[in-house]
């Protein structure tokens, strides 16, 4: 009877997959600073979809860091805002599957009704991960050379993806 739970037990640890397979959606984080330098802490931060309106609110802790986890794919304009301070905000945040994206804000003193608006904003780095991981568009693909129409070398669109020529 011992040996009848034993095998079934391991049976059903086996069937416990643990599921890593690949993520539909992105983190955003960041810090959120005064112009001295200063964290803010209880600052309100405020990320919208663009399109659905889909609407996601974190504030920063002690430390002044956010993190906004599980935000599903797409642009997004992300605003940042405290008593005493200008409200910040980003336009086109582009989130991408996978990605930890962090976004670092400074804020501004002022009046709450003041708003600053940043149009341009500076390639978005991934300091949070040293994973390296890209998306590949369906215009890549369709522009690949498709010399003997092999698969792999869809692999190599990818940043510092490497083919060792293995087939698998």
């Amino acid at each position: 009877m011992f040996t009848k739970s034993c095998i079934l037990l391991f049976l059903m640890c086996l069937a416990v997959n643990p599921l890593t397979a690949q993520v539909d959606r992105a983190t955003l984080n960041g810090t959120v600073t005064d112009p001295s330098g200063a964290l803010v802490v209880g600052a309100k931060v405020e990320a919208i979809l663009t399109g659905t309106e889909e609407h996601r609110e974190a504030l920063t802790n002690n430390a002044g860091i956010y993190r906004l986890p599980g935000m599903a794919v797409g642009r997004y304009t992300i605003a940042f805002s405290h008593i005493g301070f200008q409200t910040v905000r980003y336009e086109e945040v582009e989130l991408r599957v996978g990605q930890i994206v962090t976004l670092d804000a400074q804020m501004q003193l002022g009046e709450v009704s003041t708003a600053i608006e940043v149009n341009a904003t500076a390639p978005l780095l991934e300091r949070s991960s040293a994973e390296l991981a890209g998306v590949v568009t369906s215009l890549q693909i369709q522009n690949l050379p498709t010399n003997g129409r092999n698969w792999a070398n869809l692999l190599l669109l990818t940043p510092g993806a490497i083919d060792d020529g293995g087939g698998d």
